[in-house]
Protein backbone atom coordinates (compact mmCIF):
# COMPACT_ATOMS: atom_id res chain seq x y z
CA UNK A 1 0.00 0.00 0.00
CA UNK A 2 1.43 3.55 -1.14
CA UNK A 3 1.18 6.72 1.03
CA UNK A 4 0.33 9.32 -0.29
CA UNK A 5 1.30 12.26 1.83
CA UNK A 6 3.06 16.29 2.03
CA UNK A 7 7.03 15.43 2.16
CA UNK A 8 8.06 15.88 5.79
CA UNK A 9 11.43 17.08 6.80
CA UNK A 10 13.54 14.74 8.44
CA UNK A 11 10.82 11.97 7.83
CA UNK A 12 12.59 8.77 6.02
CA UNK A 13 10.40 7.08 3.61
CA UNK A 14 10.96 3.49 1.72
CA UNK A 15 10.28 3.72 -1.77
CA UNK A 16 8.42 0.46 -3.05
CA UNK A 17 9.75 -0.04 -5.93
CA UNK A 18 13.54 0.31 -5.80
CA UNK A 19 13.28 -0.87 -1.82
CA UNK A 20 15.54 2.06 -0.82
CA UNK A 21 15.17 4.64 1.83
CA UNK A 22 15.41 8.12 1.47
CA UNK A 23 15.24 10.89 3.52
CA UNK A 24 13.26 14.45 2.98
CA UNK A 25 16.13 16.79 3.82
CA UNK A 26 14.58 19.94 2.07
CA UNK A 27 11.01 21.00 0.78
CA UNK A 28 11.45 24.23 -1.70
CA UNK A 29 7.73 25.06 -2.18
CA UNK A 30 8.29 27.72 -4.41
CA UNK A 31 10.26 26.07 -7.50
CA UNK A 32 8.16 22.61 -6.45
CA UNK A 33 11.38 20.71 -5.00
CA UNK A 34 11.82 17.93 -2.53
CA UNK A 35 15.21 17.12 -1.91
CA UNK A 36 16.17 13.91 -0.74
CA UNK A 37 19.50 11.65 0.69
CA UNK A 38 19.88 7.88 0.74
CA UNK A 39 22.11 7.20 3.06
CA UNK A 40 25.74 7.48 2.03
CA UNK A 41 24.74 9.10 -1.11
CA UNK A 42 24.79 12.52 -2.36
CA UNK A 43 21.86 14.57 -1.63
CA UNK A 44 18.96 14.10 -4.79
CA UNK A 45 16.05 16.63 -5.90
CA UNK A 46 13.16 15.18 -7.43
CA UNK A 47 9.87 17.67 -8.58
CA UNK A 48 6.77 17.75 -6.18
CA UNK A 49 4.99 15.72 -9.33
CA UNK A 50 7.85 13.28 -9.39
CA UNK A 51 7.48 13.15 -5.70
CA UNK A 52 3.84 12.01 -5.84
CA UNK A 53 4.39 9.58 -8.54
CA UNK A 54 6.65 7.30 -6.60
CA UNK A 55 5.22 4.45 -4.45
CA UNK A 56 6.29 5.60 -0.81
CA UNK A 57 5.75 4.41 2.30
CA UNK A 58 6.39 6.23 5.85
CA UNK A 59 9.69 4.07 7.58
CA UNK A 60 9.63 4.73 11.35
CA UNK A 61 13.34 6.06 12.00
CA UNK A 62 15.24 3.06 13.93
CA UNK A 63 18.07 5.09 14.56
CA UNK A 64 20.39 3.82 11.83
CA UNK A 65 19.23 6.98 10.06
CA UNK A 66 21.63 9.76 11.01
CA UNK A 67 20.53 12.10 8.28
CA UNK A 68 20.90 15.86 7.94
CA UNK A 69 19.67 16.67 11.61
CA UNK A 70 21.75 17.11 14.74
CA UNK A 71 20.29 17.54 18.63
CA UNK A 72 20.74 20.23 20.20
CA UNK A 73 21.98 19.30 23.70
CA UNK A 74 22.49 22.40 25.00
CA UNK A 75 19.22 23.65 24.83
CA UNK A 76 18.53 21.14 27.31
CA UNK A 77 15.67 20.08 24.88
CA UNK A 78 15.47 18.02 21.71
CA UNK A 79 14.90 20.35 18.93
CA UNK A 80 16.14 19.70 15.53
CA UNK A 81 18.85 22.14 13.67
CA UNK A 82 19.19 21.98 10.23
CA UNK A 83 22.77 21.98 8.26
CA UNK A 84 21.26 24.84 6.15
CA UNK A 85 23.92 24.07 3.52
CA UNK A 86 21.35 21.79 2.24
CA UNK A 87 18.43 24.40 2.90
CA UNK A 88 19.69 26.73 0.49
Amino acid sequence: MSFDAEPIVGAVYTDLDNEIDYEVIAIDDYDGIVELKREANEPERVSLDEWYEMQLEPKENDGEWQGMMDIDDDAGESEPSYNQEYLE
